[in-house]
């Protein structure tokens, strides 16, 4: 049996949803990601989801394009995607990060809140963004 190598996916969208939306769309992402060996992290605000997406290419890249044509999204652009040695959020099958809890420096080093900048993102200051990211929900989130 070959290994799949596994794949990571950022990408940031403005989110179209109201109330409840957001929970009802975790508990979908739970459920699906753990039977497709997804997992990641969405970071997000009234205004903005930034979310990363880990595991084997193919079904990393269809549930992308589930997500692009998901109406609760609008403007979904791509910041990176490349094969990674490992996952970051291994523990998650989709874990929801708000925005403000995030620490001040953290945030205003990547400019968190503001859908054009996050939009430039070199791949460099994305894999480093997401390597922040990782002390914070272990720290965070821990069970």
């Amino acid at each position: 049996m070959t290994h799949e190598p596994l794949y990571a996916l950022l990408y940031i969208s403005k989110p179209r949803i109201q109330e409840g939306d957001l929970t009802a769309i975790l508990e979908t992402a739970q459920r699906f990601n753990a039977t497709h060996d997804i997992t990641g992290a969405l970071l997000h605000n009234d205004n903005l989801f930034m979310q990363c997406l880990e595991g084997p290419k193919q079904t990393v890249v269809t549930l992308y394009d589930a997500i692009k044509r998901d109406s609760r999204h609008k403007d979904v652009r791509t910041i990176w995607i490349d094969e990674i040695p490992q996952r970051r959020f291994g523990r998650w099958s989709m874990g929801a990060i708000p925005l403000s809890s995030l620490s001040v420096g953290l945030s205003d080093r990547y400019a968190l809140n503001t859908y054009s900048h996050l939009a430039q993102l070199s791949a460099v200051d994305a894999q480093n963004l997401l390597d922040a990211l990782v002390p914070f929900v272990q720290e965070s989130f821990a069970v």
